[in-house]
C-alpha cells in the first residue's frame, strides 16, 4: 500500500510540475508580478459594502483606519480589540465604543479554543468577538474568544459601511463608529472574487492567488480512502477499498471589463484493491469551461455559456456540471436563473449507455429576512428518440425561526411526464429542524422526514412513483463544518417511493472541529422488489416495507490554515424488507483536503 502511495504521488507531481509549467510559462511572458490581492482605493468603497479596518480607536471616539480590505458578505460582525470595561452583572463588555451583550447562547473560548466562563474575562484582555449589530453602539455576541495582542497593537471592525463620505475627509461609518483615514491608508481587496474561485460552502476559503489585474487561481488538493464490506448484503463478497488522488486548479481570467472566462480542471487517480487484486485508473478532465459576460447593461445581469455547474443549496434537485446557456439576474433581495442545457444521463436499463437529453432549467429565489429564504425551481428532461418528457417543480425555504433558535429547511416537488407509453406522477418533500440545547458545550439536535411517493398498482399504465432528477447528490451541511449525505453514508438512497426519518447529533468540541451522528431509518412506501437508486445492491423482496436503519458518525478538524481532515464511519442494518440477512453493512472514509 505505502509503494502504491509513492507511486500515487509520483504521478500527481508529473501533472502538477506540467500545470506548474504552463503557468510559469504565462507569468513570464506577460511580465507580471505575482501578489495576494488587488490594490483598491477610496472611490472602490460603496454603502453597504463588508470591509475589515485595522487601526487605532482614538479617545474621542474616532477610528484612525491603517488598512482596508474588502470582504464577502455575511451576516455576523466581528471586532478584535481591547476590553475597556466588564459588567459581569448585567453581562455586558465594552470594546472601543461597542457594548457587546452576553447571553445563555454566547460562546466564550480562551485562545486555545477551550471553553471559558464569563468571570474569566478581564479588563485590558484582548478579544475576538462575533455577533449581530443590533442598534447604536450595540451588538449581541454569537461568539468571544480570547486572542493574544497582534504584533501591530491595532484593533479591527468588520462590518458593512453604513455611511461614506468624502466631502471635508474621507470616512466612513462602521457599526456606529466613525472611520477616518489619510494618505498612509492602505486600500486591498482579499476577496475570494465573485468572479473567481467558486468554492462551496463547506470549503475553507482562503484568499486566492492573483498574477497581475486580470489572472487568478486557485483549488484543492483531496486525498480519499474508503473500506468496504458487504454492500450486496452477501457475506461471501469480496471486501474492497476504493481510494484517489485528486487535483482541481482553478482559474479565471478577465481580460475585459465585464468579461470572465473560468477553467475548472480535474486530475483524478483512481485505485480499486479488492481481495486477490487490484486495479487503477487516471483520469483528467476539465470539470468547467465557460464564458462568463457579467454586469450586462449596467445591470445585475449575467450570462454564461459552456461547461458549467448547476447546484442548489442541498443538492436535492441538481449538483452537476451540464454544457448550457445560463442567464443569471442577481440582486440583493432576490435572483432568477434560466437556462437550458444539454447533457448527459446513465439509462437505469442499459447503465454503461449515456443517453443525450435537452434540459431547460429555472430556479428563483428571494431573501424574506435575515438568513430566511424563499425559493422555486422548475426543471425539465427531454429525450424525443426514447419519448421521455419529464418535468419536476418545486418550492423551498431555509432560514431560522423564532430568534435564530431553530434552523430549518423544507423542500417539496411534484413530477409530471412520460416515459414510453406510461404517464408518470409524483410528489416528494423533505423537512429537516435543528436546535441547540441549552448546554455549556453547543450542541445541536436536527430532526428530518423525507417522503417520495410509491405506486400502490404498478401493473397499470400510470406510474406514481416519485423520482429525483438523477442529478441530485443529497448533501448538505447540518450541524457541522463539513457537508453530508444526508440520507445517509451507506445507503444514500434516491427518494422515491420511500420514507426516511433522521435525528441527528452535532457538537464542535473547538471552534475548528466537528462531530455528527446521524441515524437513519428507512421504509418503502409500498412494498416493491426494486430501489432506483442506492449503494446497496441487494434488492428487496416485495414482501415487507422496512428498508433498514443506518448509523454515521462523522469527524472534522481544520486546526492547520487551509486544510481538512474529515473521518467517516456508518453502519446499516438491513430490514425485513431484504428477507432474512445476518449482517450489516460497514464503511468507512477519510477525506484530507488542502485548499490555495
Amino acid at each position: 500500500m505505502i509503494i502504491w502511495c509513492i507511486f500515487q504521488e509520483r504521478s500527481i507531481m508529473r501533472t502538477q510540475n506540467l500545470l506548474i509549467t504552463q503557468i510559469l510559462f504565462f507569468i513570464l511572458c506577460f511580465d507580471v508580478p505575482a501578489q495576494t490581492g488587488s490594490n483598491i482605493n477610496l472611490k472602490d468603497l460603496q454603502i453597504g459594502q463588508r470591509i475589515r479596518v485595522s487601526g487605532k480607536y482614538r479617545a474621542d471616539g474616532i477610528f484612525l483606519g491603517h488598512n482596508v480590505e474588502l470582504k464577502n458578505s455575511q451576516e455576523d460582525a466581528v471586532i478584535e480589540g481591547i476590553i475597556k470595561t466588564l459588567d459581569t452583572k448585567l453581562a455586558i463588555i465594552k470594546v472601543m465604543g461597542i457594548r457587546v451583550v452576553i447571553n445563555g447562547h454566547t460562546q466564550l473560548f480562551n485562545n486555545r479554543s477551550h471553553s471559558v466562563q464569563l468571570k474569566e474575562l478581564l479588563p485590558g484582555n484582548w478579544v475576538r468577538i462575533q455577533g449581530k449589530h443590533i442598534e447604536k453602539e450595540l451588538l449581541l455576541a454569537s461568539t468571544i474568544q480570547l486572542i493574544d495582542p497582534p504584533d501591530t497593537g491595532e484593533e479591527s471592525l468588520e462590518s458593512e459601511i453604513q455611511k461614506l463620505s468624502t466631502e471635508k475627509w474621507e470616512a466612513c461609518l462602521i457599526l456606529d463608529i466613525p472611520v477616518v483615514f489619510n494618505n498612509q491608508t492602505i486600500f486591498n481587496d482579499f476577496r475570494p472574487f465573485i468572479n473567481g474561485v467558486k468554492r462551496d460552502d463547506d470549503d475553507q476559503q482562503p484568499s486566492p492567488i492573483t498574477i497581475g489585474d486580470y489572472f487568478l487561481m486557485g483549488g484543492k488538493v483531496e486525498v480519499e480512502i474508503e473500506p468496504q464490506d458487504n454492500l450486496n448484503l452477501n457475506n461471501a463478497s469480496a471486501d474492497r477499498v476504493n481510494s484517489q488522488i485528486s487535483f482541481k486548479p482553478e482559474f479565471s481570467l478577465t481580460p475585459l471589463p465585464g468579461v470572465e472566462i473560468y477553467t475548472k480542471l480535474k486530475v483524478k487517480r483512481k485505485q480499486l484493491i479488492k481481495t486477490g487484486q487490484e486495479e487503477g485508473s487516471t483520469r483528467f478532465q476539465a470539470s468547467e469551461f465557460y464564458l462568463n459576460l457579467y454586469n450586462l447593461f449596467q445591470t445585475s445581469l449575467s450570462l454564461q455559456i459552456g461547461r458549467q455547474r448547476f447546484k442548489d443549496k442541498h443538492e436535492w434537485f441538481i449538483d452537476e456540471n451540464l454544457n448550457a446557456i445560463r442567464l443569471i439576474l442577481d440582486t440583493r433581495r432576490f435572483d432568477l436563473k434560466f437556462a437550458v442545457a444539454d447533457g448527459k444521463i446513465l439509462s437505469q436499463k442499459a447503465p454503461m449507455d449515456a443517453i443525450n437529453q435537452f434540459h431547460y432549467y429555472f430556479t428563483s429565489r428571494v431573501k424574506m429576512a435575515r438568513r430566511t429564504y424563499l425559493g422555486a425551481f422548475l426543471f425539465g428532461r427531454l429525450h424525443h428518440k426514447d419519448y421521455v418528457g419529464l418535468n419536476w417543480f418545486g418550492v423551498w425555504s431555509r432560514g431560522r425561526l423564532f430568534k435564530n433558535k431553530i434552523r430549518y429547511w423544507s423542500n417539496i416537488a411534484t413530477l409530471w411526464g412520460n416515459s414510453g407509453f406510461d404517464s408518470i406522477y409524483g410528489i416528494a418533500y423533505d423537512v429537516k429542524i435543528t436546535s441547540r440545547l441549552p448546554l455549556h458545550l453547543p450542541v445541536l439536535v436536527t430532526v428530518g422526514y423525507a417522503y417520495g411517493s410509491g405506486d400502490p398498482n404498478p401493473r397499470d399504465r400510470s406510474d406514481l412513483n416519485f423520482r429525483q432528477t438523477g442529478f441530485q447528490d443529497n448533501s448538505a451541511r447540518i450541524a457541522g463544518l463539513k457537508r453530508v449525505k444526508y440520507y445517509g453514508f451507506i445507503f444514500d438512497p434516491e427518494l422515491s417511493n420511500m420514507k426516511i426519518w433522521t435525528l441527528g447529533l452535532g457538537l464542535q468540541p473547538t471552534l475548528k472541529s466537528s462531530l455528527e451522528f446521524l441515524f437513519h431509518t428507512y421504509s418503502q412506501v409500498v412494498a416493491q422488489k426494486f430501489l432506483r437508486d442506492s449503494n446497496i445492491s441487494a434488492r428487496p423482496l416485495g414482501t415487507n416495507k422496512h428498508l433498514g436503519t443506518e448509523l454515521d458518525i462523522i469527524f472534522t478538524m481544520r486546526e492547520i490554515p487551509n486544510v481538512d481532515l474529515s473521518l467517516i464511519f456508518g453502519y446499516f442494518h438491513p430490514g425485513m424488507a431484504f428477507g432474512e440477512v445476518n449482517s450489516g453493512v460497514m464503511m468507512g472514509k477519510m477525506k484530507f483536503q488542502v485548499f490555495y
